[in-house]
């Protein structure tokens, strides 16, 4: 098993390292944690800005205007009640396809919440804040 040189001369093999570990209490256990999240999000950062350029791009695209308008347009229409037989199939249509591109924008978001090391939620508050 690998050890870890902790200082010049000194290595310690990850079994005592996570004894050592399990001996701090629960607070600064979960310290520790949150410090190695941000060290591994920092080290995929490195490697992944391409995946995660790629992610941002297909979910900037992933809703194209000219559905979104249209289905505004007939939801207008739905709600006065001036909407055609035809133009509701149209509709039906539409939201079945915007709700298969929800799911995918969720897929895409679980994987950019892993690429990132982060919670879904914190990504989710972030996406939003920026405009995704």
């Amino acid at each position: 098993m690998r050890k870890i040189e902790i200082r010049k001369g000194l290595k310690v093999g990850m079994d005592e390292l996570m004894a050592g570990m399990n001996q701090l209490p629960t607070q600064d256990l979960e310290q520790l944690v949150e410090a190695l999240r941000k060290l591994l999000s920092e080290r995929r950062k490195e490697k992944l800005p391409e995946q995660e350029a790629s992610i941002l791009k297909s979910l900037k695209t992933l809703f194209p205007p000219s559905v979104l308008r249209r289905q505004k347009q007939l939801r207008e229409k739905l709600n006065a009640a001036t909407i055609t037989e035809r133009e509701r199939h149209e509709l039906i249509q539409i939201t079945e396809f915007l709700e298969l591109k929800a799911a995918e924008r969720l897929q895409l978001l679980s994987k950019l919440a892993e690429l990132r090391a982060v919670p879904l939620k914190d990504l989710l508050n972030e996406i939003e804040a920026s405009g995704y």
